[in-house]
C-alpha cells in the first residue's frame, strides 16, 4: 500500500474594524429669505466625524458650497463649479462636531434657489464611506419689489404726436 499524507491545518484569527474618520455635513445655515438689495448673505457650515478615528493632525479638509446646482458625490471627484470655499482648523476628534465656518456668498436674482455643500471633495481624509460627504441641496428665495399700479391719470386727452402729462401711483406689495 502507498502512504497517504494527510495535512490539516486550523487557523484562528480576529479582526477589529480599522477606526477611520467620517466626516459629514453637520448643519447648513443660511437665510430662507433675502433681500434683492442685500449684495451678500452669510452661509455658515459646521461638520461632524462621525467616525471613530480623529482627523489627523495637519490635514485641512475643505467644504466646498455649491449654489443652484448639487454635485453627484461620487468618491474624490469634484463635479462642476464651486460657488465658495471653506476651510476649518484640523484635528476634529471622533464623533466632534466643528466650528462654524462662515462664508459670504453674493445674492443671486430674485426668484428661488439652492445652496449645498460638500466635506472633504479632495478626499484629504481616507474615510470608509466618501459618498456621505454631501448636504443639499437647501432652498432659499429672493425677493424683490412687486410693483403694483393704483392710479393712472392723464391732465387732458393728449393730442397726436405732442407731449402731455400722464401721472401714475406705484404701491410695491413685495419687499
Amino acid at each position: 500500500p502507498t502512504p497517504t499524507v494527510t495535512a490539516t491545518h486550523t487557523s484562528t484569527f480576529t479582526t477589529s474594524a480599522i477606526p477611520y474618520p467620517v466626516l459629514v455635513i453637520y448643519s447648513l445655515t443660511f437665510p430662507t429669505t433675502v433681500a434683492f438689495t442685500d449684495t451678500e448673505m452669510a452661509v455658515k457650515v459646521r461638520i461632524k466625524n462621525q467616525g471613530t478615528a480623529a482627523v489627523p493632525a495637519g490635514v485641512y479638509p475643505f467644504i466646498a458650497l455649491y449654489r443652484d446646482r448639487m454635485p453627484t458625490p461620487n468618491g474624490c471627484d469634484l463635479i462642476g463649479e464651486i460657488t465658495q470655499i471653506l476651510g476649518f482648523s484640523a484635528g476634529l476628534a471622533a464623533g466632534a462636531i466643528s466650528e462654524e465656518r462662515t462664508a459670504t456668498m453674493s445674492v443671486p436674482a430674485v426668484g428661488a434657489h439652492t445652496i449645498g455643500a460638500y466635506v472633504d471633495w479632495e478626499c484629504e481624509i481616507i474615510e470608509l464611506d466618501e459618498t456621505n460627504n454631501i448636504s443639499g441641496p437647501v432652498s432659499y428665495t429672493v425677493v424683490g419689489p412687486d410693483l403694483t399700479i393704483t392710479s393712472l391719470s392723464v391732465e387732458a386727452p393728449p393730442a397726436v404726436n405732442q407731449p402731455f402729462t400722464m401721472t401714475a401711483e406705484l404701491a410695491n406689495t413685495g419687499s
